[in-house]
């Protein structure tokens, strides 16, 4: 089993135009926690950073210790009504409703600019809003990938799953969801932090804007250390 009292450091949306923001990101983990931290890394971040035009930020990802993971391939699909009311953004669920053609499409220019740019293929994926449907999971498997990470586990593409929870604290651009969403995770982590319940710590540069939002996040970090948490290595939530 999973040892209890764990958590899986990740940090999501990385990409060329966040440099100051994962600094910031990565020193919000307890020291232990931030050589381990997976970094989901979005190969042209809005059509507008790709990897192979930012050697430097490339290379930065490259001596870092972390996994790699592939997220997305520019994270968006564009504005429309939905997003722009729910969620005060553009439509970030790039992965759930494509057609296989273009499922494939994209994830094949996705990884080929994320292997250009570190040398390596990436073995998984994570969709953004961790959001896919079945044409894009078809895809990962003619693709070569290994795995897949949704919302609440780690997925192979052979079957094999670890059931384990992520927190999440990207609310968007609308301040009730930011609210709402605070109100919920105190009770999530009220039953967490009760049950020792292993859990993801997902971050991303958007929650750095929003002051109240941030500030759970560092209460959270800071109530890990003060009682005795451990960060968890992505391999280390596997069984075999």
């Amino acid at each position: 089993m999973i040892p209890p009292r764990h958590f899986v450091p990740e940090i999501h949306d990385v990409h060329p135009g966040m440099e100051r923001e994962l600094d910031l990101l990565l020193n919000a983990f307890p020291e232990a926690a931030r050589p381990m931290a997976m970094m989901l890394v979005v190969p042209d971040w809005s059509g507008s950073f790709p990897l192979d035009r930012h050697p430097g930020f490339v290379r930065r990802l490259k001596e870092f210790p972390g996994r790699k993971v592939l997220h997305g391939y520019t994270h968006t699909l564009g504005r429309n009504l939905f997003n722009t009311l729910f969620y005060g953004t553009e439509n970030h669920s790039e992965f759930a409703s494509l057609s296989p053609a273009v499922a494939k499409e994209r994830l094949a220019r996705s990884k080929a600019l994320f292997t250009e740019a570190f040398g390596e293929e990436p073995s998984w994926f994570c969709a953004p809003r961790w959001e896919q449907n079945a044409a894009a999971r078809e895809a990962l498997g003619e693709l070569g990938f290994e795995g897949f990470m949704l919302s609440g586990r780690y997925e192979t593409l052979s079957g094999q799953k670890v059931e384990i929870p992520a927190v999440c604290f990207d609310d968007g651009d609308l301040g009730w969801r930011h609210a709402v969403n605070r109100a919920i995770r105190r009770g999530q982590f009220r039953r967490w932090l009760a049950d020792g319940t292993t859990f993801r710590l997902t971050l991303h540069p958007a929650e750095l804007s929003v002051p109240e939002t941030w500030r759970q996040v560092t209460d959270l970090m800071k109530t890990l250390q003060d009682e005795g948490w451990q960060p968890l290595e992505f391999s280390e939530t596997w069984f075999s």
